[in-house]
């Protein structure tokens, strides 16, 4: 397959992430190497004997899981310690993302690595993306959106390497200070000049049957997306610039006609419907929807299929999803750390049940901890 590869980098809070799920809804493989990093360091991971014999017992929580604050609390104001610790996750999150790369079935992945241009991982990339921003912007989102402290907001900024470095080794620089839309419009542009440069991509798509196909959001035009969204959510255009940011947007045809957007929830390999956009005279089959929701998620390398209280609000009683595979379960029926906190995220309590399904992507090596 002809694939391209974008690494994508740039400081604490310029909006990285924002710009990854972007390239997701234009039909690229997300891989994001700090969500991989914390895999290592499950029990089980590759680093997580190695981390604990380096700082200690100390970290673990009464589950046995390494607490991500108390680790950062000891490494981030110590650039030794920090040192010692990416020495132990860095090759063992270089192997896992070409081991993800190898089984990639999208003709696009992006690597978000903050630190990809000091790892081997730049070598792999076609093209090197930087997301841009202020530091004013990054103290408010730090501040604001991730609740930090001011002091440990600048301690965070200060600890990484200065962000003219990586910009000067960038192929596409992507300032992520205005609104989504404007985001958007960049990235889009960007990734049409890259594909130009490194030769045509297929534009990925799924045939459910042989009437309908799901296509990322980004294989439509911004101004046939916000038609439908405006004429059918009864939300401004702005909401669906923020969807496209944070959520993966699948479209879905009938007959080359759009009929319904569908918006998951991915977050560490596993995806959440949360919600279906539908016109009022659509007529597509639940087990479409689902099909739909799954191959799509698959494609994205998601283990674990999760249907939001949001969609069985408006799911029809007398159509239950197990007929096509869900079981209804809690988080205290799971013990790998990802599924667990994924639908934890979901129902906001360990005991409280949800329809989970389980992918063909969940290996050997997960269902030991299952």
């Amino acid at each position: 397959m002809n694939r391209l590869l974008i690494g994508l980098t740039g400081n604490i809070a310029t909006g990285k992430s924002v710009v990854r799920r972007m390239l997701v809804n234009h039909g690229a493989l997300g891989l994001d190497a700090d969500v991989i990093a914390h895999r290592t360091l499950y029990p089980g991971g590759k680093a997580y004997q190695p981390v604990i014999k380096r700082f200690g017992a100390d970290l673990l929580t009464p589950q046995n899981e390494i607490s991500r604050a108390k680790l950062g609390k000891l490494v981030f104001p110590n650039p030794d310690r920090l040192k010692a610790l990416e020495e132990l996750i860095h090759p063992a999150v270089t192997a896992d993302i070409e081991e993800r790369i190898g089984q990639a079935t999208l003709p696009m992945v992006v690597i978000e690595a903050i630190k990809l241009l000091e790892t081997p991982l730049a070598g792999l990339c076609q093209s090197i993306w930087v997301s841009q921003a202020s530091q004013a912007h990054q103290m408010e989102r730090l501040l604001h959106a991730r609740k930090m402290s001011k002091a440990l907001a600048r301690e965070r900024i200060k600890a990484q390497t200065p962000q003219a470095e990586k910009l000067k080794q960038a192929d596409v620089v992507i300032n992520t200070e205005g609104i989504f839309s404007q985001t958007w419009q960049q990235v889009r542009q960007a990734l049409n000049d890259t594909i130009n440069s490194e030769g045509v991509l297929p534009t990925p798509h799924i045939n459910i049957d042989q009437n309908f196909i799901v296509h990322p959001a980004g294989a439509y035009s911004p101004e046939a997306l916000e038609a439908f969204w405006t004429a059918h959510s009864g939300r401004k255009s702005g909401d669906l610039y923020e969807q496209l940011a944070f959520n993966a947007v699948q479209v879905l045809t009938d007959q080359e006609q759009m009929v319904a957007l569908l918006i998951s929830e991915d977050w560490n390999f596993t995806s959440s419907l949360k919600e279906v956009i539908t016109g009022p005279e659509a007529q597509i089959p639940l087990d479409v929807l689902l099909k739909a929701f799954q191959a799509a998620a698959v494609e994205r390398q998601s283990e674990l299929l999760i249907l939001s209280d949001q969609i069985m609000a408006v799911w029809p009683a007398d159509q239950p999803p197990k007929t096509a595979g869900y079981n209804h379960q809690t988080a205290q029926d799971f013990t790998f750390p990802a599924w667990r906190q994924a639908i934890q995220r979901q129902t906001g309590s360990e005991g409280q049940p949800i329809w989970v399904k389980r992918t063909k992507l969940a290996s050997a090596e997960l269902l030991k901890h299952l």
